[in-house]
């Protein structure tokens, strides 16, 4: 399964459409355009997939933020994980192996299709409980 038809299965509950991946970051965020121009975060960690910008124009001046690129890069995490577990290939990311514990230790390497695939079932676990 590709990585667009995998989004709309596992994450397709928040309404996301997606057509296309922009970016991903070290602990596989993604930055998802879908069919309307708005562009969507998906964050395993925090088990959600929202709507961050409603055109390129508004992605832009995100990305100029610096806190907003620091809160993406999460460079202070990557470098621990990199220490601790080594570098990641094109396929995998860094994760938190428990929801909610942000500790060195709780670092792990996963795929990426697999942290999304996870994630979504969580998130939308967690989303049915709310009800």
């Amino acid at each position: 399964m590709d990585a667009i038809q995998t989004i709309k299965k596992y994450w397709g509950f928040t309404g996301i459409k997606p057509a296309q991946i922009i970016e991903r970051n070290q602990f596989g965020n993604l930055l998802v355009l879908d069919g309307t121009g708005r562009i969507w975060r998906i964050c395993p960690e925090e088990f959600t997939c929202k709507v961050i910008a409603k055109n390129q124009n508004e992605m832009r001046a995100l990305w100029e933020d610096p806190e907003f690129k620091t809160f993406w890069d999460m460079t202070a995490f990557a470098t621990l994980a990199n220490a601790n577990l080594g570098g990641v290939d094109d396929e995998q990311c860094y994760y938190f192996i428990k929801a909610g514990d942000f500790s060195p230790e709780n670092i792990g390497i996963i795929t990426i299709s697999d942290l999304i695939i996870d994630s979504g079932i969580a998130a939308e676990e967690a989303e049915k409980s709310k009800v």
